[in-house]
């Protein structure tokens, strides 16, 4: 599978290569974290998160680009991401310890020490 191009998410032949290997969103999504397009991999997993069916779908695309807002140092938003995640599957490991990551980088150690 050919690998997204930074600034190619939403169109482009390297997009459009990868969309027609019939690659899903996520696939895409993470395809782009593997090669560190982290803000191309917040864009996917938003797309995925948009187009997600059921519970199960929706935590994954959330714990997924809380990482890739992780990576990129914007932990406010990785935040709602994995409080998203969290409050979706409350026994969900990565939710919680990526809520964690996030309350701990923005100084808020209580609320890192209840994640």
């Amino acid at each position: 599978m050919p690998a997204p191009v930074a600034g190619t998410w939403g169109g482009g032949p390297e997009a459009t290569a990868v969309v027609d290997g019939g690659a899903s969103v996520r696939a895409r999504a993470a395809e782009a974290y593997k090669v560190g397009d982290y803000a191309a991999a917040v864009e996917g997993y938003g797309e995925a998160l948009r187009e997600a069916d059921g519970v199960q779908d929706r935590t994954k695309a959330l714990t997924n680009r809380a990482q890739c807002r992780i990576k990129l140092h914007q932990y406010a938003e990785g935040r709602e991401d994995a409080a998203a995640a969290r409050a979706l599957q409350p026994d969900n490991p990565k939710a919680w310890f990526r809520l964690g990551v996030c309350e701990a980088q923005l100084g808020r150690l209580h609320e890192a020490e209840a994640a």
